[in-house]
């Protein structure tokens, strides 16, 4: 069995730093307490995640 890694490219490091460097910004700035902070940080995570896979359709086409 033959697994294959797609390359992901600089393109989404800068979309998960412009994603994830705000929410933790503004988590520091607010003082969010640890539950919050960790469920605001998985959501950035997930939204991020989304934005490249919707980058990568919209650049294939």
């Amino acid at each position: 069995m033959k697994h294959t890694i797609k390359s992901r490219g600089w393109d989404s490091v800068f979309i998960y730093a412009a994603v994830i460097l705000p929410l933790s910004f503004l988590g520091r700035h607010y003082q969010i307490g640890e539950p919050y902070l960790t469920i605001v940080m998985v959501a950035g995570i997930l939204s991020a995640e989304a934005v490249y896979r919707l980058y990568r359709k919209n650049r294939s086409d």
